[in-house]
């Protein structure tokens, strides 16, 4: 959490601990979305809407063969 801008998370409420720590660190929270760990992966660039309960992907990390992150471009290249 120390280098995220905003909370997604699987379970929870309003009165959740995600979202009390959000409200805290003036952090967008959306919970409850049941599989946006499965869905996001490490590197994801998101839009988190705090206040609709969206979260939207703007550029997906895939990983390699080999195991290493790579981000792909908008364009749809790949870029080491």
């Amino acid at each position: 959490m120390a280098s995220g801008s905003a909370l997604v998370v699987d379970i929870g409420g309003p009165l959740s601990h995600a979202a009390v720590v959000a409200r805290e660190l003036g952090v967008p929270c959306v919970v409850n979305t049941r599989t946006g760990s499965s869905v996001l992966r490490t590197g994801d660039l998101v839009r988190v809407d705090g206040n609709t309960g969206s979260v939207e992907v703007l550029d997906r990390v895939e990983n390699n063969q080999s195991g290493h992150i790579v981000q792909e471009s908008s364009s749809g290249e790949v870029e080491p």
